[in-house]
């Protein structure tokens, strides 16, 4: 069997030919989903900044959280009525045609205002700022939280346990080449060209993600990987349809909760998705109350963000091509589960001595940088020992919903503290967030022994 040249055997490990040819093109799918979505991340909360006002973001966060509820049963629905690989085509349809329409009212604020259309006058009257600032932060929050769980659960779904360890530290290598272009390119030219044609380049690169799919798809086929711990259900084997699923029992919008809430394994996961995102919502606030003011326009401040993104990335980058692989092979699964959690203690250590603009800003580069090259790649790796149900419908609201709902509780929090100075905010938050992590580790050394004997026993949740 073919393996790859010496040296990218030592970033990536015994990787086949065979195996670069699949996991490179996940990695252009995932490239081309999170490199515009750093594009936007920043050009959102410049927005709705400009629009809204600061002080207002964490309820921008709880009101993306209260759209996540629908979005999540319309997305369950979604995966009983279409084949996992169409699901990109609707999912990423739908939200090019609003990422554009965004791209349109902010290059034309006599349109966003609404003035012509008196039936939403109640509305306007009832929401603080622009309809505009919170409808785009509620799309482009969504994008992200629906998008790399559809993705995630799509890989998880083909691919064994083995064949990941030693895949999925390309696919994150390579996509933080696309995190770090898309950080670049906003930083460089938000002032230059402005937001909204900075919108319409990232939409045009989440359009192609499809495309990129139904070539995985078809090089799949050819070329099937080993499949032991994967699994096939009779319904999949049964498809007829080019499009809609058929012959599949439909197990319900809440079959995936039911789940998540008597499986102790599935919630485990949740706690090690979740520990992160409500320690990174209270922090990254903090972040930009003390950035606003260095940075006070819409267009400064989405450079800002973006050159956040840039090092947060570069630091993933460098880690997936150091570290994810070899961590991942050398230290097993368990191991890697628990240094985030503990370099996560580090990081608040370190924020409630010296609570500054550099020292925060650093902090999150950490922590974000981690996140996306060592957690999400050990927690990804839970899945692949579950049922097709767990891996779209439970995953998908511990992903879309669960971990929106954590981030609205440190929304909640960061609103509660809104009045307080940043050094009062990250005095009073710290006891909470020591609180997280003790929690998280303690729940990642159970998943990850549960994890080693579904696969020593070859076992299937759900």
């Amino acid at each position: 069997m073919s393996t790859l040249p010496k040296p990218l055997r030592f970033i990536w490990g015994d990787l086949s030919l065979t195996e670069a040819k699949r996991f490179g093109l996940l990695a252009a799918a995932l490239m081309l989903t999170l490199g515009p979505y750093w594009m936007l991340r920043g050009i959102r909360e410049a927005i709705f900044i400009d629009l809204v006002g600061l002080r207002w973001q964490p309820w921008g966060k709880i009101a993306s959280f209260i759209f996540i509820i629908p979005l999540v049963l319309l997305y369950s629905r979604l995966v009983d009525l279409f084949h996992k690989e169409k699901l990109f085509y609707v999912i990423y349809s739908i939200y090019v045609l609003i990422f554009l329409c965004v791209a349109l009212f902010v290059a034309n604020p006599q349109l966003s205002s609404f003035s012509h259309l008196s039936f939403l006058d109640p509305l306007l009257a009832l929401i603080p700022g622009s309809l505009v600032g919170w409808l785009s932060y509620i799309a482009f929050e969504s994008f992200g939280a629906l998008a790399p769980a559809l993705f995630w659960s799509f890989v998880a779904s083909q691919v064994t346990t083995d064949s990941a360890k030693r895949g999925y530290g390309m696919i994150i290598s390579l996509t933080q080449l696309g995190t770090i272009g898309g950080s670049l390119l906003v930083a460089n030219y938000s002032q230059k060209y402005g937001l909204p044609l900075l919108i319409v380049i990232a939409t045009l690169g989440i359009a192609t993600v499809p495309l990129i799919i139904t070539l995985f798809t078809k090089v799949n086929k050819h070329e099937a990987p080993e499949t032991s711990l994967t699994e096939t259900s009779l319904a999949e084997k049964t498809e007829k349809s080019m499009f809609f699923r058929v012959n599949k029992p439909k197990t319900g919008f809440w079959e995936g909760l039911r789940l998540l809430i008597k499986t102790p394994y599935l919630m485990g996961i949740f706690v090690i998705t979740s520990g992160y995102e409500i320690i990174g919502t209270m922090l990254e606030f903090q972040m930009n109350i003390l950035g606003h003011e260095v940075y006070p326009t819409k267009e400064a401040f989405a450079g800002f963000y973006a050159r956040y993104g840039l090092f947060a990335n570069g630091l993933a980058l460098l880690f997936a091509l150091m570290g994810t692989s070899f961590f991942l092979r050398k230290y097993g699964l368990r191991v890697c589960l628990l240094l985030f959690p503990i370099a996560t203690a580090f990081v608040i250590t370190g924020t409630r001595l010296f609570p500054i603009l550099p020292v925060v800003f650093v902090a999150m580069i950490i922590l974000k940088g981690l996140s996306y090259s060592l957690n999400n790649p050990a927690k990804e790796i839970l899945y692949i020992p579950t049922s097709r149900d767990v891996k779209f419908k439970a995953k998908g609201w511990i992903d879309i919903f669960g971990a929106r709902s954590v981030k609205a509780s440190g929304s909640g929090i960061n609103a509660f503290f809104s009045k307080l100075a940043p050094v009062e905010m990250i005095t009073l938050a710290t006891p909470i967030l020591f609180f997280i992590v003790f929690a998280w580790i303690t729940i990642a050394r159970f998943v990850g022994n549960k994890h080693h004997k579904l696969i020593k026993y070859k076992k299937i949740i759900g």
